[in-house]
């Protein structure tokens, strides 16, 4: 474990979230469209809880690569040219990712699988228009009827995907090549998948500073942990109790006279306390006390001490010991006067963190501790199975089964539609739920002319 202990956390300033970039550069070229980072316009990569396909839970940066290859960096990189079509080829290159803008111009960005499912990750395909029960005025016949033509796009069948990155990247970001195993493949055509502008591999990047170019970007997948707003406790409002705190030499008081505010907390808050003007503060932590009375005695946290704090002033602290921890506050004589208590106690909220995760990932009988493995393509290859050629495939050596065929039988058909379909949704013919490629509509007749795709087996 020489290596994991030899670690030391590194802090990224300058990393922008998804949702900014893109937002960025679609105020340059389509100022009216938007694009958040919510459910609405990606349930892939803002899902309620994880992602739809993997059940990964991450959160996707970028940053410019010089802010990674000149580590300690004083003044961050102040140009870093890219496009809105760099970022699009990235995700579908690496995530199977693609977009549409909607009729309310928001941007959505979708696993190739919501678009093969007719806009959804869950439950039965979503059928916009089904051609095998609409009928011919004329004849009474469906509308699919003896339409079953098709073609297929062979060119498109690779037979092998090979991946690679801006920069040299261990064999793990690099993934292995996959193999689609299928009589219907062009053997000859091997798609050679490059994401130009990025690179992911961070272990590498710090290591050999001196190989890595300083153009382009790093893709960053971190982990969320979402932060917490301060919370203000109204120490007017809490009721008073004499409690004998141990050690008695303290001396706070076991006469019903000398009262105490208790308030249950959580080891390892921080919090902040601000005494009255004319009444200093005297603090204890104190645990395991859920059954003390009035009067009774409750011991310290253990290694802690009595805090004194002067009238007047404000003072952070952090919850000391371990789990739940009481604590009390000596009000003094005068316990019917609430302008004797500390003035206000406030538990402070924390900002809202991303960190790389570390992956163990097996490699050859050995364990390979992967940070920032969310976008190695040994992981990012899974999102390629629900797009594949054909239902087998081979990634070193090992056989799989795909989730998805890549839809490459193509019909074209012509059907009336009375008002605009939603184009995500799917078309239902005789050939199976055609995702609509392409849609013409005559506005005289409203008869559509469309480019369906299908599974290919």
């Amino acid at each position: 474990m020489v290596e994991e202990s030899g670690r030391q956390p590194f802090t990224i300033r300058h990393a922008y979230p998804l949702w900014s970039v893109l937002q960025v550069l679609l105020n340059k070229v389509a100022p009216n469209v938007v694009f958040r980072a919510n459910y609405t316009c990606s349930q892939f990569f803002y899902p309620y809880d994880t992602n739809p396909i993997t059940g990964l839970d991450f959160r996707l940066f970028i940053t410019p690569k010089s802010n990674i290859v000149t580590a300690g960096y004083d003044q961050p990189a102040q140009k870093a040219p890219i496009t809105l079509r760099n970022v699009f080829d990235m995700l579908r290159d690496c995530f199977r990712c693609y977009w549409f803008v909607d009729d309310s111009d928001r941007l959505h960005i979708e696993h190739i699988q919501y678009f093969r499912n007719g806009g959804s990750y869950d439950g039965s395909p979503v059928v916009g228009i089904d051609l095998t029960t609409q009928q011919v005025p004329r004849n009474g016949k469906p509308w699919a009827f003896g339409r079953d033509q098709f073609k297929f796009d062979k060119p498109e069948m690779a037979a092998r995907y090979q991946f690679g990155w801006m920069d040299d990247v261990t064999q793990l970001f690099d993934g292995f090549p996959i193999d689609v195993v299928s009589k219907y493949v062009n053997p000859d055509n091997i798609e050679q998948i490059d994401v130009s502008k990025f690179t992911s591999d961070i272990d590498y990047i710090l290591l050999n500073p001196g190989e890595i170019s300083k153009d382009g970007f790093v893709l960053l997948a971190a982990k969320y942990t979402p932060g917490q707003a301060d919370t203000n406790i109204d120490l007017t409002t809490q009721s008073l109790k004499n409690y004998n705190i141990s050690p008695s030499t303290l001396n706070w008081g076991t006469n019903s006279s000398y009262k105490h505010v208790r308030i249950q907390l959580t080891a390892g808050q921080k919090i902040r306390l601000t005494s009255n003007a004319n009444n200093p503060a005297r603090i204890a932590w104190l645990t395991n006390n859920d059954n003390a009375t009035s009067g009774g005695t409750v011991p310290y946290v253990s290694g802690t001490s009595l805090i004194s704090q002067d009238a007047n002033t404000t003072v952070e602290y952090t919850v000391p010991g371990y789990g739940t921890v009481y604590m009390y506050i000596y009000i003094g004589a005068s316990s019917s006067n609430p302008s004797y208590r500390p003035t206000s106690l406030v538990v402070l909220g924390y900002p809202e963190e991303h960190n790389l995760p570390y992956v163990n990932i097996q490699y050859n009988n050995t364990d390979h501790i992967l940070q920032n493995a969310y976008v190695a393509f040994c992981l990012l290859q899974q999102y390629y199975a629900y797009d594949m050629p054909a239902p087998d495939y081979k990634i070193n050596g090992v056989q799989m089964v795909a989730q998805g065929i890549k839809k490459l039988k193509e019909q074209t058909i012509r059907f009336p539609v009375l008002t605009d379909p939603d184009l995500v949704e799917l078309v239902k013919t005789n050939l199976g739920n055609g995702v609509i490629e392409k849609l013409s509509i005559n506005l005289s007749s409203r008869n559509a002319n469309a480019t369906l795709k299908y599974d290919t087996e």
